[in-house]
């Protein structure tokens, strides 16, 4: 039936839910594994569902004193429900391709009754309000001409590289004021699609003018497709002042986290415009564009920055991919707090498997688009980044944003030889300056 389409709709728990001395709370019993049997053997959809709801504390009260009390009670339960209304939460389909594939039936099974604790209503919770709350018509765009016309007065060695039609450079504000312009326009014109607008005609503040803006252009056009701001931090810190750092807003920066150990880069601002944000071409170019700039500055080992959850998730995915990804030390807190409590029944999955193998499915069940962990933060977690905490950026509309650090010498072979390209070995011999 499953396998021609058909839908099933199945109780797994076999029984209603009731007080477990354990936990110390009212839940399902321990589901039966034939809800996870059927959907990967079918190859089918799952839909997970929660039914809000309670029966007189009667009923649970008997039940704990024994369970054959409990069922002498249901069909009192059953009538005393006419007229009630009960709330069916139902979350969105997943396909079976997303699930881990070395899960066995039992954490397949305990996940999807985590899922549909997940979606309980009582633990919905909205974001609050923006603060900004009015958007100022974008900035004019800057003539590529005149883009072009900057850039061929940089060193040639701030040109890193060019890539079929396209080419890749570095520079400041001070070399670049109106290129820098038209990166600000272009950044507050995508961030404004993911909610994370500033609501002014650009997005732009001081530390452009400290900053490394690293950015990918059409070699005939000059048009801008994608640009990263980079911090170094061994020049920003060189007066031991941590309002340099930009992130130094969002984190508490202990002495023993990275960028106060060593030569660092601090990744940010980053964005492709709309026509490149879903092909592998615009992120490659980025990033081989960043591989260039380390290989003549090899002094910069590691990299870091955060990786913005926009605001277009719900909350719970935001928290989900909290759970799953941070690794929390002391040397670092953020300085300005989330919070999200979970259902306790799936707080006891998360506890017992973790999340980080389930983050896709689980994600899946709450959002209405499908979505996904954002394609950055794949790929950031593939470079072997370590996530070290969740904070709130109130200088981005008070955007989530999860902290990380990549050591890139450590970085796997494949992705340095296609980032780092033909100076990757070089690179990972580098001498380290001393600390």
């Amino acid at each position: 039936h499953v396998k021609s389409g058909g839908a099933l709709l199945l109780f797994p728990a076999g029984r209603v839910s009731y007080f477990h001395k354990d936990t110390k709370r009212i839940a399902d019993h321990t589901w039966n594994r034939i809800v996870a049997s059927i959907a990967s053997r079918a190859k089918a959809p799952y839909v997970p569902v929660f039914i809000s709801g309670l029966n007189s504390p009667l009923f649970y009260r008997l039940g704990r004193i024994y369970y054959r009390l409990r069922l002498l009670m249901l069909a009192r339960e059953l009538t005393n429900k006419q007229n009630a209304k009960i709330k069916v939460s139902a979350g969105f389909p997943i396909e079976e391709k997303h699930y881990a594939k070395d899960a066995d039936l039992t954490c397949r099974t305990e996940l999807f009754r985590a899922q549909s604790y997940l979606i309980s209503p009582e633990y919905e919770t909205s974001w609050p309000a923006d603060p900004v709350t009015h958007m100022q018509p974008l900035a004019d765009e800057v003539p590529y001409h005149e883009v072009l016309a900057e850039i061929a007065q940089l060193p040639a060695e701030q040109h890193l590289l060019d890539h079929k039609d396209f080419s890749v450079y570095f520079g400041y504000q001070k070399q670049l004021p109106k290129t820098v312009d038209e990166i600000a326009r272009l950044r507050e014109m995508v961030f404004r699609e993911h909610n994370e607008g500033s609501g002014e005609p650009r997005d732009t503040d001081h530390f452009d003018a400290t900053y490394i803006q690293l950015f990918v252009i059409k070699k005939d056009t000059g048009q801008i497709i994608g640009a990263y701001r980079m911090g170094q931090t061994d020049k920003l810190l060189a007066d031991g002042n941590l309002d340099n750092l930009y992130l130094n807003r969002m984190f508490d920066f202990g002495p023993e986290f990275v960028n106060r150990q060593k030569p660092c880069l601090e990744m940010g601002r980053s964005f492709l415009i709309p026509e490149y944000q879903r092909s592998f071409q615009g992120l490659f170019l980025l990033w081989r564009g960043i591989g260039a700039y380390v290989c003549k500055y090899p002094q910069y080992r590691t990299l870091y920055g955060t990786v913005s959850i926009s605001k277009l998730y719900d909350m719970r995915s935001v928290a989900v991919i909290e759970q799953a990804m941070v690794t929390t030390t002391n040397n670092v807190a953020r300085r300005h707090p989330y919070s999200y409590t979970f259902q306790p029944e799936f707080c006891d999955f998360a506890k017992k498997y973790g999340l980080k193998e389930h983050i896709t499915p689980l994600l899946k069940t709450i959002e209405p688009d499908g979505k996904d962990i954002p394609v950055l933060l794949k790929h950031y977690n593939k470079l072997g980044a370590v996530f070290h905490s969740l904070g709130v950026d109130k200088s981005f509309n008070d955007t989530p944003g999860l902290l990380l650090s990549v050591d890139l010498p450590s970085a796997p072979e494949k992705l340095l030889k296609l980032y780092l390209a033909d100076g990757w070995e070089d690179y990972k011999k580098a001498v380290k300056p001393k600390e």
